[in-house]
């Protein structure tokens, strides 16, 4: 009776430790993901920045930016 409860308990046990496995992988998965994402947004953000930079000049010399400028 003993040998079977033990059974029992170590069959719950790996059941368990399979479950917690599952969730680790897919957490791993969600942070890999999200990094991804992170450094795709990053390098997007480069990008707008330089396009902000280069095309400053060009925005207060728009005449539709100028009269903007005047309502501000």
């Amino acid at each position: 009776m003993q040998t079977w409860k033990q059974a029992e308990a170590i069959d719950q046990i790996t059941q368990g430790l399979e479950q917690i496995d599952q969730v680790t992988q897919s957490n791993t998965a969600s942070a890999e993901e999200s990094a991804a994402a992170a450094e795709e947004l990053a390098s997007q953000s480069v990008q707008l920045k330089i396009l902000i930079q280069n095309n400053q000049g060009n925005w207060n010399t728009r005449p539709q930016n100028q009269y903007i400028q005047k309502l501000g």
